[in-house]
């Protein structure tokens, strides 16, 4: 559903990285955001910075990924977002970019891992104090997550908090290994995913990685547009824009279409498109990300067009 790691074209973009600061490369300015190794590590370090405890409940989405319920139980405890209790913070996830409203008035980190995001002012929908975004699903890089702060003084906490904890060799090591192989060498499943440091002067390499992907807008507008006649749930056109769209197809041929077109898959959506609210069903689902072709997206676009009712 992500598009895929390419670990030689991760070295490659290393290379023209450090090329272009050899020969007067202009560092990327830092201004609302902090660079941290994964969005599981911001989610875990963004509570533990800001006191939060086992004891505070913190409210979850309907059918949150593993590595959220993760994430947030590693620090507090992930409550669904249904429930008439009283929480002490939530975490919206922004289910494939698609925007989730709450009508909970607490400290709020928005989860928008695998949402395109082409301008800041598309930015903390829900007045969130923090937003972020995973480098792995929304590039072809490995590695990396963005924190977008609100406000300064978070940031600054933020980065008091992050300088404070000690750089780790062995972290550094595997990590550039893994651009060599990534099946010998994957520092993902050997290392704790709350604790693992940024590797050694890896910030401006992220930035550079990150804002190099922003020329995904026009790609992304062409594919919604092609598919469009065939999108169940239409996503808002702004400058934020989903990673994966809900279709039209009847979830009890599910089988048989995946079966031709590989790349779909199914999950479930909570179709109220409210935190607190939850009306779930079953969806299949078409990634738009760059590594789905037009020419994919024509195959499927025939094949729906021919056995439509």
């Amino acid at each position: 559903m992500w598009p895929k790691y390419r670990y030689s074209k991760s070295f490659f973009d290393l290379l023209i990285f450090n090329l272009q600061k050899t020969f007067s490369f202009k560092n990327v300015k830092e201004e609302n955001h902090i660079f941290v190794p994964s969005a599981r590590y911001a989610i875990a370090n963004i509570l533990n910075c800001f006191e939060f405890q086992k004891k505070d409940m913190i409210a979850v989405g309907p059918f949150s990924n593993q590595c959220i319920y993760n994430s947030v139980g590693y620090i507090s405890t992930p409550v669904p977002s249904k429930m008439n209790t009283e929480f002490q913070a939530q975490l919206i996830y922004h289910m494939f970019g698609y925007t989730y409203k709450s009508n909970l008035n607490i400290f709020t980190i928005e989860d928008s891992v695998d949402t395109y995001l082409f301008d800041q002012k598309e930015l903390f929908q829900n007045n969130g104090r923090f937003e972020i975004i995973s480098l792995p699903k929304v590039t072809s890089f490995c590695s990396g997550a963005i924190i977008y702060c609100k406000n300064k003084d978070d940031q600054k906490k933020l980065n008091l908090y992050f300088n404070s904890k000690k750089r780790d060799f062995i972290f550094n090591l595997q990590f550039y290994l893994m651009m060599l192989s990534d099946a010998k060498f994957d520092f993902r499943k050997n290392l704790n995913h709350y604790k693992k440091k940024m590797p050694l002067r890896h910030t401006e390499f992220l930035s550079y990685v990150y804002f190099q992907s922003l020329n995904y807008e026009s790609e992304l507008l062409k594919k919604i547009e092609f598919i469009k006649d065939f999108i169940e749930d239409k996503p808002l056109l702004s400058r934020r824009l989903p990673s994966s769209v809900s279709l039209k197809i009847n979830i009890n041929k599910a089988e048989e279409i995946i079966k031709k077109f590989p790349f779909l898959y199914i999950r479930t959506i909570n179709n109220s498109f409210e935190f607190t609210k939850w009306e779930l069903e079953k969806k299949i689902f078409l990634p738009i990300n760059q590594d789905i072709s037009i020419s994919a997206l024509s195959s499927l676009k025939y094949f729906l067009k021919k056995n439509e009712k």
